[in-house]
């Protein structure tokens, strides 16, 4: 297991082996935010959650990597969670009505509106200046594009 020594050294500082073990990650379903694990005996684990509320999909979750070692907490005998990761392929952060990923790519979102729509609009308007013809900026639609950010971005 790749990782695990660190892992090991943290769970024996827990003095709970009966809770905490190692394992590796088999598979991500990123649907439904679990995951599957395999431990140190070959044992599989299935519907590991990734975080430990399943009220929703808000908060914050990490994506391990598969192949990955990672740190699991026994809850009871049907919820485990992971704690700690050797590894991580992407995370995404929702509050209220903000989300916010990233993995080779991210994205800023709130509501429907998105830092990349944000910035082609923008790019688009500053597209039809014509400044050679005398042709002056649509000031209207860059002063809603101005707005739109100040209500996304802080």
């Amino acid at each position: 297991m790749k990782g695990a020594q660190k892992l090991r050294k943290y769970m024996m500082g827990l003095g709970a082996s009966e809770v905490y073990y190692l394992a590796t990650i088999k598979s991500v379903n990123k649907d439904n935010d679990t995951c599957v694990v395999v431990d140190d005996e070959g044992y599989e684990y299935t519907n590991v959650q990734l975080q430990a509320t399943t009220e929703g999909k808000k908060g914050h979750k990490l994506y391990p990597v598969t192949d990955s070692d990672v740190l699991v907490e026994r809850i009871d005998k049907e919820t485990h969670v992971l704690r700690m990761y050797t590894e991580v392929e992407s995370f995404s952060i929702e509050i209220g009505t903000l989300k916010f990923e990233a993995a080779e790519l991210f994205e800023i979102k709130k509501g429907n509106e998105t830092l990349l729509k944000l910035l082609q609009d923008i790019i688009k308007e500053v597209s039809l200046i014509l400044p050679t013809q005398g042709t002056p900026p649509n000031v209207a639609a860059l002063n809603l594009i101005a707005q739109r950010a100040a209500q996304l971005l802080k």
